[in-house]
């Protein structure tokens, strides 16, 4: 039977993210020439592909997929023993067999079994329990080499044809680069179809080369916009039964599509794969692997406008953070800077709701998994490096995730009204005690818009909005001063206080806005952004110390009594039209959610002709 290829082993790309790739005592030494790439190994080096990369999860296709026997294929030369190891969450490792090959040579690879679990001791749940993931070791007895392998089954899959969707906003260098890395893998031709949706009028179709590229002038609706209209695209072509959208701030490598192509060919028709986000700037670390909705790392229950990034910040480069990516956990949704999902989903059950930006793809993912009862896999492997958040820092997404998740839970979730205006107002009081007046603004101002219905919502004016954003911060002029920090104060990883009577003090005083400036801290006081407690810190100051770690800044934040007190004041009214209101206007976009999503409605919003 023919070989359906599942992953390649993969051999460095760079020094600094080698420990992703390949594992040795001392340097791996590479070599590139006329006659390709390969791994030299000294007499007595070991290496080994205990890694993020080169890992096989074979627990991840038993769970999703028929597959259980696969075969790993290396190509070697010289004198190698080959050890095939597995390790499993909570049973450790074992030696799965181990050959010697004396003479190996590069064109004629050496085939190892990769055996299924139920071959080996039981796992938790049983013989199925738990297939764990798969690595080699080399072990060199003389001068020898690695030059490559991958792992495959001959188990026949599915015929897939992936429809690639970009959606691009002036982002022309990542979208050009991935589109024509992806043409040129030879194991991706035939399979892939490419739509390059431009919502900033930038790209240039030459820019493309030989890529069988469809380039679609869009107008400028954001990324909900650029996905349903490629995904329109696609489903008026009629050959793709799967698609795939990407953002354009992402680097994607052939690798990542060719193991999610050979997994959705062995996956059932209600199977997606979410990509996970690799930090672009710290790429050793796993920002995130598919995520759930309504939960928080500041709650203890389901609870609105919050979502839980799956595995974030796991350091790839240990063997610990591989055993914890065995530890499935079930994905809400998945994520569109890669996300491959079968077509009939959208044939179905519509595009994206029109939110512009943030938001469409949690949106999506709810509608998926619950109503086309979809299952979301995120293989590890199958991954992106993002460019990331923190280096994208706009008060205006603030404005968008309070109003697009406000709809969310209306049209999916089941909160009262009280709880809410509940979760509005908690937040509220978070960042009033931390003086960060422009994100309360914002919080409010999404969550209004919201309670003004759905009518508005595909006619979002960023523009407009950019106005205001400036004209507020004029008007009350807190823009934020850089500063370098005290160092002889406390440290700012310094816990603040948080005991009961503390607590009722700062609430009783919104603070300290109401408390008289004589008794007052004058000096500043210390927090660190992005850690859950630390708004409390400023409590009984009169300006703060703000450190942000990832964008290698320090600014001062004033308190500034009037604007605390009247921006609580419109989150207090806000809170209560959200209380007495919700319930009416939830049923309004519950209403409207589908025919907002349906292909004909994105038509007439985006000025196509209607068949």
């Amino acid at each position: 039977a023919a070989m359906e290829i599942l992953q390649r082993i993969l051999l460095p790309e760079a020094a600094d993210v080698s420990g992703l790739y390949l594992l040795t005592c001392g340097a791996l030494r590479l070599r590139r020439d006329a006659q390709g790439s390969r791994l030299t190994l000294a007499p007595g080096q070991t290496v080994s592909a205990d890694t993020y990369f080169n890992s096989y999860y074979q627990q991840h296709y038993t769970a999703h997929t028929a597959v259980r026997q696969a075969s790993l294929h290396l190509s070697l030369s010289g004198d190698v023993e080959v050890a095939l190891v597995r390790s499993r969450f909570n049973l450790g490792r074992q030696v799965v067999t181990t050959r010697r090959f004396a003479a190996a040579r590069a064109e004629e690879p050496v085939v190892l079994d990769i055996p299924w679990a139920p071959d080996l001791p039981d796992g938790p749940d049983g013989p199925d329990g738990q297939d764990g993931r798969v690595f080699f070791e080399l072990t060199a007895h003389g001068e020898a080499a690695l030059h490559g392998g991958f792992v495959a089954t001959q188990r026949p899959g599915r015929t897939v044809r992936l429809a690639v969707v970009v959606t691009n906003y002036r982002r022309d260098e990542f979208v050009i680069a991935n589109i024509a890395r992806l043409h040129a893998d030879p194991l991706l031709a035939g399979s892939l179809d490419f739509y390059v949706i431009d919502n900033g009028g930038s790209l240039d179709p030459e820019a493309f080369g030989g890529a069988p590229v469809k380039l679609v002038r869009n107008p400028n609706t954001g990324g909900a916009g650029g996905f349903s209209r490629g995904m329109i695209e696609v489903l008026d072509g009629g050959q793709a039964s799967h698609i795939l959208v990407m953002d354009d701030d992402v680097i994607v490598t052939g690798e990542t599509v060719l193991r999610t192509l050979a997994f959705l060919r062995q996956a059932g028709d209600k199977t997606a794969v979410a990509g996970s986000m690799l930090d672009m700037e710290k790429p050793h670390f796993l920002h995130e692997a598919g995520a759930r909705w309504n939960f928080g790392a500041d709650v203890d229950r389901p609870s609105p406008w919050r979502m839980m990034p799956l595995k974030h910040k796991l350091y790839l480069q240990h063997p610990g953070a591989l055993d914890y990516l065995l530890f499935e956990e079930a994905s809400d949704y998945g994520a569109f800077w890669f996300f491959a999902f079968p077509a009939a989903m959208p044939a179905a059950h519509g595009l994206c709701l029109p939110f512009f930006v943030l938001g469409d793809d949690i949106e999506f993912g709810l509608r998926y998994t619950r109503a086309f009862g979809g299952t979301i896999a995120a293989l590890p492997g199958v991954s992106v490096r993002h460019v990331p958040f923190y280096s994208k820092i706009n008060m205006l997404s603030v404005y968008f995730l309070h109003r697009n998740l406000a709809a969310i839970s209306a049209v999916h979730d089941g909160f009262s009204g009280p709880a809410m205006a509940a979760r509005l107002l908690r937040d509220a009081f978070k960042h009033l005690c931390a003086f960060n007046y422009t994100q309360m603004h914002w919080q409010v101002a999404g969550v209004n818009d919201f309670l003004r219905g759905p009518d508005n919502l595909a006619q979002t004016d960023v523009s407009a909005l950019r106005a205001r954003d400036e004209a507020f911060a004029k008007k009350w002029d807190i823009a934020p001063r850089p500063v370098v920090a005290d160092t002889a104060a406390r440290p700012f990883d310094t816990e603040p206080s948080a005991g009961f009577a503390r607590g009722l003090l700062r609430a009783l005083t919104l603070g300290g806005h109401l408390v008289p400036a004589a008794l007052l801290d004058a000096k500043p006081s210390l927090y660190v952004t992005h850690r859950v407690g630390q708004w409390r810190a400023n409590f009984g100051h009169t300006r703060s110390h703000c450190l942000n770690r990832e964008v290698h800044s320090c600014q001062e934040l004033p308190m500034r009594r009037l604007l605390g007190l009247t921006l609580f004041a419109r989150a207090l009214v806000c809170a209560w039209r959200l209380a007495l209101g919700f319930w009416k206007i939830r049923r309004v976009w519950r209403e409207r959610a589908g025919e907002m999503a349906s292909a004909a409605s994105w038509r007439s919003l985006l000025g196509l002709e209607k068949d």
